[in-house]
């Protein structure tokens, strides 16, 4: 049954007031309203849930730097899937492309005979024609006032327009001899790659606008390859971050990604590695991990299907 929502804005003060009612142990109110007032209370309570015994009620000895350093892990968490995602996006596009282009032309993308049945192209043209209509990019006004294919552009180029949620959809609307094509260079079935394109999408999408990535159970699960050993030594929760790592592990294991320089990034993992437990919490566990060491791993050693199995295996606990 609903009710008219009636609860009163707080000050910055009550809010950490509220906080401390609730048994959260603040020993430095000035520096927890500084946060506060960065951090919007409401995004703040989310990271709370964990350490709370029930709704609005913390666990003994759980402290404000607690949730803090909860917050700022998800931060770093976020951060390190955002730019593994946007190596993946460019990577894809660019390679689907180049395939699409070889095998139909420039306009590809444009000839029904590429597509599904069912794809509903002429939606899915009408809303790339807009973008690329409102775009003001040196190269579309460029195509606009030499070509007379304009607002249609050749692949190559209008990838760089498509947004990734655009560019996955086009992926799924091609034919399955294209997606067959595309996807055999990745190792992976076409279908596979288009479930993996829309969770990447999702993901990608979450950590654009900072939501919450630790504990997160995904709400669009990718698929999970039937033919690879890798994938398939035991069950893997589809629903949890720890997919997604596996996703990036397996793409940057493929030709089209080793020309990348992953120091940074595999530094990146490690730190995040090391922060294991926050009070009592365990971190991994809730993002589908059963050991962190076998991430760490992964990412140390050159990628490539020995060390991906080696990784799977440690990480499920099967060693």
């Amino acid at each position: 049954m609903t009710r008219q929502f009636n609860k009163p804005p707080l000050t910055y003060a009550d809010q950490i007031r509220q906080l401390a009612d609730r048994g959260l142990v603040i020993p430095d109110h000035i520096s927890a309203e500084a946060f506060i007032t960065r951090v919007n209370y409401y995004r703040f309570s989310g990271y709370c849930l964990p350490f709370e015994v029930s709704r609005h009620v913390f666990r003994q000895e759980t402290q404000f730097d607690h949730i803090r350093a909860l917050h700022d892990f998800d931060h770093r968490l976020r951060l390190v899937l955002q730019e593994a995602l946007s190596w993946v996006e460019v990577g894809l596009k660019t390679h689907v492309a180049y395939i699409l282009a070889h095998r139909g032309g420039a306009f590809a993308h444009v000839d029904l005979k590429n597509f599904q049945t069912s794809f509903q192209h002429s939606g899915w043209r009408a809303n790339v024609r807009e973008e690329v209509e409102r775009s003001r990019e040196t190269f579309v006004e460029h195509f606009r006032k030499t070509y007379t294919e304009f607002p249609d552009l050749p692949i190559w180029a209008e990838v760089e327009i498509h947004s990734f949620g655009s560019f996955s959809r086009m992926f799924k609307g091609l034919n399955m001899s294209l997606q067959t094509d595309i996807a055999r260079h990745l190792g992976i079935a076409g279908p596979v790659l288009a479930s993996w394109l829309h969770t990447l999408v999702y993901i990608r999408n979450l950590c654009a606008h900072n939501a919450r990535c630790w504990n997160r159970e995904l709400a669009i699960k990718p698929a999970i390859p039937k033919k690879d050993t890798s994938w398939q030594m035991t069950a893997i929760n589809q629903s949890r971050m720890y997919v997604i790592f596996r996703i990036l592990m397996h793409f940057f294991s493929q030709s089209l990604f080793r020309s990348l320089d992953l120091t940074e990034w595999h530094q990146a993992i490690r730190q995040l590695q090391d922060t294991k437990m926050i009070g009592d919490l365990e971190l991994w566990p809730r993002m589908g991990f059963s050991s962190t060491d076998a991430l760490f791993m992964a990412a140390s050693e050159p990628p490539n299907d020995t060390n991906l199995i080696k990784a799977d295996t440690k990480l499920r606990g099967l060693s």
